[in-house]
């Protein structure tokens, strides 16, 4: 009788020890839910309206941290025009309201004959209330890059502060509404879009 009260103590405590390992497992997996779950909630996460020297571009932030943006037409100054694609990137969360985003876009010429890339590194901040961004960091950078990915020209735009370049700017897009400026106008004849860094101040 005594070696059946042993066994049964012993297949109790190998049997609450395998449930004390299955809690163990289950609070492993529901810590690992919310570390990631966060990042679908990320203010960031959704579609965009942005404002930036070069006009209007819309950016989608998706929760798989890949970014697709809209690009306008972008001068160079003396030179012939040039045009953006539209650009393909990725982007990281740096805080609760921040992130870094890295785009990509082909540049090409009048003739539409492949002249190289800009890569752009945006550091954005989404307001408290998930409505609009701002970009005016000093770290964000635009590379140039020609046909053979050589680098051909950096630009700090903020580097000086908006003093002397606005910050880019963003509203959230929804169906109603597409995030344009109230009663906003578009550049005049006088001043119109330009390529970094030949672009006049206001």
């Amino acid at each position: 009788m005594r070696s059946v009260r042993v066994l049964l103590l012993v297949l109790a405590t190998v049997g609450g020890l395998i449930g004390a390992v299955r809690l163990v497992a289950s609070g492993s997996t529901a810590t690992s839910d919310r570390t990631s779950a966060p990042l679908e909630h990320h203010p960031l996460v959704g579609t965009w309206m942005t404002m930036t020297v070069l006009g209007a571009s819309t950016y989608t932030f998706a929760p798989d941290l890949t970014v697709v943006a809209g690009a306008p037409i972008a001068s160079a100054g003396a030179g012939s025009p040039s045009v953006l694609g539209a650009g393909i990137g990725v982007w990281a969360i740096t805080g609760d309201r921040t992130a870094h985003a890295t785009v990509v876009h082909t540049v090409t010429d009048q003739d539409g004959t492949y002249s190289g890339t800009l890569t752009v590194h945006t550091h954005l901040e989404v307001s408290a209330d998930g409505q609009t961004l701002t970009d005016g960091s000093p770290e964000t950078t635009l590379t140039y890059r020609d046909t053979t990915h050589a680098v051909t020209e950096v630009v700090t735009p903020f580097r000086y502060g908006s003093s002397l370049m606005a910050p880019a700017t963003g509203v959230r897009m929804t169906i109603t509404s597409l995030g344009f400026p109230v009663g906003g106008s578009g550049p005049s004849p006088s001043n119109p879009p330009c390529r970094f860094p030949i672009c006049p101040i206001p």
